[in-house]
């Protein structure tokens, strides 16, 4: 299993799976990430999720819902990931709340049992006027 882990961390950069991208003043950015993982029952389910950016930002709160309904909130400096275990059947979902002065904030997840992985996305773009 520490394998699997060691393996996924170094793709990292490679799921992030959408992107929040700011230009010039943006007073608040709220992104939501959403999906379910219906071919995907099992044991020993891992998920990772990860959320960076780069240029002037700041992350209010990121927040995801594990499947037995418990809500996990922290303050974060970023980069960041976080990897969760899961007895059974996952449904995850991230949400981040971001202010973006010049700058991008992408977040992202994917899941994967022994034999099966799946990964979801959803994008949201707010951009200033000129």
């Amino acid at each position: 299993m520490n394998k699997i882990i060691v393996r996924l961390m170094l793709f990292l950069p490679g799921f992030f799976l959408f992107s929040c991208i700011g230009k010039e003043e943006v007073e608040h950015l709220q992104c939501q990430l959403e999906a379910t993982t219906d071919e995907i029952e099992g044991n020993n389910i891992m998920v990772i999720y990860a959320i960076e950016g780069n240029g002037n930002y700041h992350v209010d709160s990121w927040v995801y819902l594990a499947p037995e309904g418990e809500i996990k909130k922290q303050s974060l400096a970023l980069p960041v990931s976080d990897t969760l275990f899961f007895s059974s059947r996952v449904i995850p979902k991230t949400t981040a709340k971001v202010k973006v002065t010049d700058g991008w904030v992408r977040i992202g997840f994917k899941a994967q049992t022994e034999d099966k992985e799946f990964s979801g996305s959803d994008k949201c773009e707010q951009y200033i006027n000129p």
